[in-house]
């Protein structure tokens, strides 16, 4: 019984990406990726960056992952994203014209 209970764990407990976001200004983490559940949505890293970056508006910002916006509010899994993932963060290309 144990055995079959630690079977249904593995899989989500071994399912990371590693994420690392992307700004004009800057990269965070600093060097490197942050290893995150898959099951994790976008958000916290976006949040732990504007933190650690020092962003104080972010409110018209968007997320791409090779060149197609994603919502954050989503889960890595429920995007497909696998492996090493850059989140660019940022203002829409475009914008302000």
């Amino acid at each position: 019984m144990s055995d079959s209970t630690k079977n249904k764990e593995r899989p989500s407990a071994d399912k990371f990406v590693d994420v690392r976001v992307v700004t004009t200004a800057a990269f965070f983490p600093a060097e490197g990726y942050e290893r995150v559940p898959e099951k994790q949505k976008l958000n916290p890293i976006l949040h732990r960056a504007a933190a650690a970056l020092g962003l104080t508006d972010t409110s018209g910002y968007i997320v791409t992952v090779n060149g197609n916006a994603v919502d954050p509010s989503l889960t890595y899994e429920a995007l497909g994203l696998t492996g090493q993932v850059d989140l660019r963060w940022g203002p829409e290309a475009g914008a302000g014209g």
